[in-house]
C-alpha cells in the first residue's frame, strides 16, 4: 500500500514538471458558437443496496470497518422486512467494534429485527434502555412503544406512546392518544397508585382519568361530571380537548333497564337439576335488596319443551339458554331483543345485544397459562384426563402458553389409574432411572441394604394438571415418589375441577402444596356472602360443587345485566360477582377472572395472584 501511495506520487510530480518546462505554444483564439443553454440535471446519488454493503464490508481493510457496512446491511434487511436476514447477520457481529453512536443503531436494528420475528420479549430487553437515537428518533421512539405493547410491559409502552408524540407530526398525536388509552385500560387497578408522579404531567392526567371511569364506572351521569372536573384540572391535557372515542361512546350508551325478562332453562329431562340450579341463582339475585332492576314480570320458560319455531315472546330482555343446541334457535328466532347466552358460541358472531356468559374450563386454561407464563415458567407440562374435557383444556393450555411465551408445553393423558402412573414416570423420566436402579442391585446380587434414589427430569419447572378432584388426589402422590429428594419439586396446578368443599383432612394432606384456580363463591371467603349461602342451602336442598357454581352462574348472569351494554364498550368496568370478576370482551363474551388458593397444611389459603 505504502508504494503504490508512493508511485502515485512521482507520476503526479512528473506531470507537473512536464506541465512547466518546454516552448510555450501560441494562444489560437477560440471563435465561441452561441448554442441554447441547457442545463445539465443533477446526478442523482445511487441509492446503496443491502448488497453494496456486503461488498464494502468484503472489500474493507479492517474488522471494524467490515462491521460497520455489515451493520448498514442488516438496517436496509430490517426496512425491507427481511427480518431473519437481518437478525442472522447482527447476530455473527461483534458491536463492540463499533463507535457508541453505532453500537446505539446497532442495539435498535437489532430490536426491530426481533420484534418482526414475533419475539417480543427479548426486542423489549433490547429497546428499554435505548436511548432516542439521533438521525434515527422515530424508530427508537417506536421501537421502544411496539416491543413494549406486544409483550405486554403496559406501563412502558404508555410512556414510550407518550415521548413518541414529540416525534411525530401532530395529525398523528389523535390515534397515538388512542393507543395509550387502550394500553391505559389494561392497567390492573391496584398498580394506579403505584404509577401517581406529578412530575409526569401527561401520564399522571391520563392515571386521574383512568382512576374516575373506574370509580364510576357504573353510574355514566356521576362519571361525567367527574370528568368536567378533570378537564378543568388539566385544561392542557390532549385527553382535555378530545376524550378517548371509547370513552365518549361509553358516556353515551344506554344501560338496560328491562321491564320483562324470559329465561330459558332445562328445566325438566337429563339436565334438569342443572337448570333449577341456575334458577335458583336468578330468582337470589331478583329478591337481593341491592337489585338495580326493578322488574314487572320474570319469566322461566323450558327450553326442553318449548316449540322456539312458533314461540312469540313480549319480552325486553333474554337469560339462556343454558345448553349449546338451543343457541341458534334463540339468537336467530330473537334477533332483535337483547340476550346474554349461557353457554360458549364457538364460532357464532354476537351482535351488539347479544352478549355470552359460561363456566367453560377452557377460560380456566387460558388464565392459568396467561399467569403461568407471566411468571416465567421455561418447561411447563400438561396431565390431563383423556376425555372430551381434559382433550379441550390441555389444548387451550398449550395454545395459550405458546402464543404468549413462544414455549410449547409437553402434553400428557391418561385414562385410569395404572395409566397415571406410566404417565406420570415417563414424564419425568423416572422409569428408566428405575430400571438402571434394578440392573445395578441384580449386579450386586441383590443385597438388601442396597438404597438407590430414582433420579427424574430437571428441566420441568412447573406441573399442569386437569382432572377431577379424585384423579388429582391420585396423581398428585405419583408426582411426589417420582420425584428425587434432592430435586426441587415442581409446582403443582390445576383448575376447580381439582377442588372440592367436602375434603378430608387425610384429603388435604394428600394435595398439601398444588394451587389451583376457582371462583370465589367457593372459597372461604365466602364467609363474606354468608346470609345469601344460607338462603341457597335453604332453597336447594343437597346441593354440591356444581350446582353451587351454576348458582352462581345465575346470580351473576341477572346482575349484570344493567351493565352488559357500558361493560362491553368500556374494558375496565368490572362486576365482582360470586364466579369471578366479570368483565366483557367487545365481542361480547364474558371473562372471568377467578381467585387463587392453596392446599396449605390442611387448609385453604387463598391469594390475589399466582406466586
Amino acid at each position: 500500500m505504502k508504494s503504490f501511495h508512493r508511485w502515485l506520487y512521482i507520476m503526479a510530480c512528473s506531470s507537473l514538471l512536464l506541465a512547466c518546462g518546454g516552448t510555450p505554444k501560441p494562444v489560437v483564439p477560440k471563435v465561441e458558437i452561441a448554442k441554447p443553454s441547457i442545463k445539465e440535471a443533477p446526478k442523482r446519488k445511487k441509492v446503496l443496496t443491502a448488497d453494496d454493503y456486503i461488498q464494502r464490508a468484503a472489500e474493507a481493510t479492517s474488522l471494524a470497518q467490515s462491521t460497520l457496512w455489515y451493520t448498514r446491511a442488516a438496517d436496509l434487511w430490517v426496512q425491507e422486512q427481511n427480518y431473519t436476514k437481518a437478525q442472522s447477520l447482527l447476530n455473527q457481529l461483534d458491536s463492540t467494534l463499533l463507535t457508541p453512536y453505532m453500537q446505539q443503531q446497532f442495539k435498535l436494528f437489532k430490536a426491530e429485527a426481533l420484534l418482526g420475528l414475533q419475539q417480543p420479549q427479548l426486542s423489549y430487553n433490547i429497546a428499554l434502555d435505548l436511548p432516542i437515537i439521533k438521525n434515527f428518533e422515530l424508530r427508537s421512539a417506536q421501537i421502544k412503544a411496539q416491543s413494549a405493547i406486544a409483550s405486554k410491559n403496559t406501563l412502558t409502552a404508555i410512556r414510550a406512546l407518550i415521548t413518541l408524540k414529540n416525534h411525530t407530526s401532530p395529525e398523528t398525536h389523535s390515534p397515538i392518544n388512542e393507543n395509550i388509552w387502550q394500553q391505559l385500560n389494561l392497567l390492573e387497578k391496584a398498580a394506579l397508585k403505584n404509577f401517581q408522579d406529578i412530575t409526569e404531567f401527561e401520564l399522571s392526567g391520563w392515571l386521574r382519568l383512568l382512576n374516575i371511569t373506574r370509580i364510576y364506572a357504573n353510574t355514566p351521569a356521576d362519571m361525567l361530571v367527574n370528568i368536567r372536573h378533570w378537564q378543568a384540572q388539566y385544561p392542557a391535557h390532549p385527553a382535555a380537548e378530545q376524550l378517548p372515542n371509547a370513552l365518549q361512546l361509553a358516556l353515551q350508551i344506554e344501560p338496560y333497564k328491562p321491564y320483562r325478562v324470559t329465561v330459558f332453562l332445562p328445566l325438566s329431562g337429563k339436565f334438569s337439576r342443572q337448570g333449577q340450579s341456575v334458577q335458583q341463582g336468578i330468582l337470589a339475585a331478583n329478591y337481593d335488596p341491592q337489585n338495580l332492576l326493578r322488574l314487572h314480570e320474570l319469566t322461566f320458560l323450558d327450553s326442553e319443551t318449548t316449540d322456539f319455531s312458533t314461540l312469540e315472546l313480549e319480552t325486553d330482555f333474554i337469560i339462556g339458554p343454558l345448553l349449546k343446541h338451543n343457541i341458534s334457535k334463540v339468537t336467530e328466532r330473537f334477533v332483535d331483543i337483547p340476550v346474554l347466552l349461557l353457554n360458549q358460541t364457538d364460532d357464532l358472531t354476537l351482535t351488539q345485544q347479544q352478549f355470552t356468559f359460561s363456566l367453560s374450563p377452557e377460560g380456566e386454561a387460558i388464565q392459568a397459562a396467561d399467569k403461568l407464563a407471566e411468571l416465567g415458567y421455561k418447561a411447563p407440562i400438561v396431565i390431563a384426563a383423556n376425555n372430551a374435557y381434559g382433550r379441550r383444556v390441555a389444548e387451550t393450555f398449550a395454545k395459550t402458553y405458546t402464543e404468549k411465551a413462544d414455549i410449547t408445553p409437553e402434553v400428557a393423558y391418561f385414562k385410569n389409574t395404572q395409566e397415571m402412573k406410566t404417565t406420570v414416570e415417563a414424564l419425568l423420566d423416572t422409569a428408566s432411572s428405575h430400571k438402571r436402579i434394578k440392573t445395578l442391585k441384580s449386579l450386586f446380587g441383590n443385597p438388601s441394604n442396597f438404597n438407590a434414589d430414582a433420579r427424574n427430569r430437571q428441566d420441568i419447572d412447573v406441573i399442569y394438571i386437569y382432572g377431577n378432584i379424585g384423579q388429582v388426589k391420585i396423581l398428585k402422590p405419583y408426582i411426589d415418589i417420582n420425584t428425587a429428594p434432592f430435586a426441587t419439586p415442581a409446582p403443582l396446578f390445576t383448575t376447580s375441577s381439582g377442588f372440592s368443599t367436602n375434603l378430608s383432612i387425610a384429603d388435604l394432606k394428600d394435595l398439601n402444596g398444588v394451587k389451583f384456580s376457582e371462583m370465589p363463591w367457593l372459597l372461604p371467603s365466602r364467609k363474606q356472602q354468608q346470609a345469601l349461602a344460607q338462603e341457597m342451602q335453604t332453597l336447594w336442598q343437597g346441593n354440591d360443587d356444581n350446582t353451587t357454581r351454576l348458582f352462581a352462574l345465575g346470580f351473576d348472569a341477572f346482575k349484570l345485566i344493567p351493565h352488559l351494554a357500558q361493560m362491553r364498550v368500556f374494558p375496565s368496568f368490572e362486576h365482582k360477582g360470586l364466579s369471578g370478576e366479570l368483565s366483557i370482551t367487545p365481542e361480547g363474551v364474558v371473562n372471568r377472572q377467578l381467585s387463587w388458593a392453596q392446599y396449605s397444611n390442611e387448609k385453604i389459603v387463598e391469594f390475589k395472584s399466582i406466586r
